[in-house]
């Protein structure tokens, strides 16, 4: 097994590893200590079948179920989500004013998975099975890189402040990191579980590598607790446009068979979507975390 850093800095690709057989607890050892160093792990052309990602995947820990039901399609593996281009077709189709004749699926805009609760996954990967004509590319970024980039005085401004988190249901409704162009064509069933605000440090020490992480995750953000309204949205504006200025980020162009994990204490990801009619299958197995990250909010400390 070799490890290497990727191309602008940003994670690092592992080759020849053989998952044709169990993998030793050294190898896995290292597998281990790759992702939480770097936040992100690329296994080219490495993941030939859902049981190969599931037994790679468990290398990094135990592995959940998503709790939200309505963003997937179920599979004969409890644990192995599955992104189907008709499903989300059938969920969400959306258009830029620019352009409306170009309509697309499969977008997600910056964020850190289950961020609206106070437990949110360690980790997942996702395994390409069928790749578009076009599009399809899934983007992170290092949070741990941006947090290190920022100026001394912002650090010390937000080091002990706290931001609400609270399940956005619609990406036109985004308070932030929307893209001002962006409509919806399709609106499909929207009967999703219902989640109460969080309140999360801003600033966050990751819980195995002890390194300080911006703790900001563009969807689902609300607002900074117990700040004035007009002072919170100019210090997150600033901040989200920081951190998704695209210098802390790697972006995967797939390729069938490619997997990649990522660290979701330590990252933003991004799905950029493809064009509607276009096909695409990935499988995604998340990791589980056992760290309580913040507080549930009270109804009277809820703006």
């Amino acid at each position: 097994m070799k490890i290497s850093s990727l191309a602008g800095g940003i994670g690092v690709q592992c080759s020849e590893l053989d998952l044709t057989h169990p993998i030793p607890t050294h190898v896995a050892q290292q597998l281990q200590k790759a992702w939480i160093d770097s936040g992100i792990v690329v296994f080219k052309s490495m993941g030939k079948s859902p049981e190969q990602q599931l037994s790679l995947s468990r290398c990094f820990g135990e592995l959940d179920v998503h709790p939200v039901k309505n963003l997937v399609t179920e599979s004969q593996y409890p644990e192995l989500m599955v992104l189907d281009s008709d499903a989300q077709a059938r969920l969400s189709v959306y258009y830029r004013e620019s352009a409306p004749d170009r309509p697309f699926v499969g977008f997600i805009p910056w964020h850190s998975d289950l961020i609206f609760t106070n437990r949110p996954n360690h980790g997942a990967m996702l395994r390409a099975v069928e790749t578009p004509q076009h599009g399809g590319e899934t983007a992170w970024i290092d949070t741990i890189a941006a947090y290190s980039a920022l100026p001394e005085a912002m650090k010390q401004r937000i080091e002990h402040l706290e931001v609400e988190y609270r399940f956005c249901t619609s990406l036109l409704d985004a308070p932030y990191g929307r893209d001002s162009q962006l409509r919806m064509q399709v609106k499909g069933d929207r009967n999703f579980p219902a989640f109460p605000p969080v309140a999360h440090p801003l600033v966050w020490r990751h819980p195995v590598s002890g390194r300080k992480v911006l703790n900001l995750s563009p969807l689902h953000l609300q607002r900074v607790v117990d700040m004035d309204t007009s002072e919170s949205h100019a210090l997150l504006e600033e901040l989200v446009a920081h951190v998704t200025s695209r210098t802390f980020c790697y972006v995967h162009r797939w390729e069938p068979d490619d997997m990649v994990l990522w660290d979701n204490w330590r990252t933003l990801h991004s799905a950029l979507g493809y064009p509607l009619g276009d096909r695409r299958l990935v499988h995604r197995t998340t990791i589980g975390g056992d760290t309580q990250m913040g507080r549930a909010l009270e109804t009277d400390q809820v703006a």
